[in-house]
């Protein structure tokens, strides 16, 4: 027992350690796939939601706790893609870059990390606090600008899986249906 208590305490400190000296995601694996899954459903959530709210006032009024608790939940999700799109490894002359800082210093100065990752989660939340917009949902609408990891998710998954038409099809009822209830 206590052999086994060992073990899994040395494997989760070399885990640990390699988060903190170079911890790099592959596109290519299934790891980063799951991840894309996870932030798809934050991005889901927050476009197909808060039109939901903006628009029924009852149903952002009876369960407004829980939807605090998953937007906040959602944005620590928005959060920690950040960190994990920083730590996600590239192809650059035919050799995969793995340094992470080189990574962290390459997303940093990116376009997309100013222009889509940190708008997305600037806090307009504190925007509740004027009267005017007391839980008004749609003042989370820079959230939206997450969509191209829907999109990320959805190519890697057709890419990945035996039946892609089935998944398309599936895809474009799931876009029908949206743009039918928006």
């Amino acid at each position: 027992m206590y052999d086994k208590c060992f073990l899994i305490f040395d494997q989760l400190s070399i885990f640990l350690s390699t988060i903190r000296t170079g911890f790099v995601f592959d596109p290519q694996n299934y790891l980063y796939h799951y991840w894309l899954g996870i932030i798809s459903l934050a991005v889901a959530y927050n476009f197909l939601l808060i039109p939901a709210r903006y628009s029924f006032d009852r149903l952002d009024e009876k369960y407004r706790m829980l939807w605090l608790i998953l937007d906040y939940t959602f944005d620590l999700i928005y959060l920690l893609d950040i960190v994990v799109h920083s730590r996600t490894g590239y192809f650059s002359h035919g050799l995969f870059v793995r340094n992470h800082r080189v990574l962290t210093k390459k997303y940093l100065r990116s376009r997309e990390f100013y222009l889509r990752d940190l708008i997305s989660i600037l806090p307009t939340d504190f925007l509740y606090f004027i009267p005017k917009w007391r839980f008004v949902s749609i003042i989370r609408s820079n959230r939206f600008l997450r969509l191209n990891r829907l999109v990320e998710f959805q190519e890697l998954t057709e890419s990945r899986t035996r039946f892609p038409n089935a998944f398309r099809i599936a895809v474009l009822v799931c876009l029908t249906l949206t743009l039918i209830h928006w």
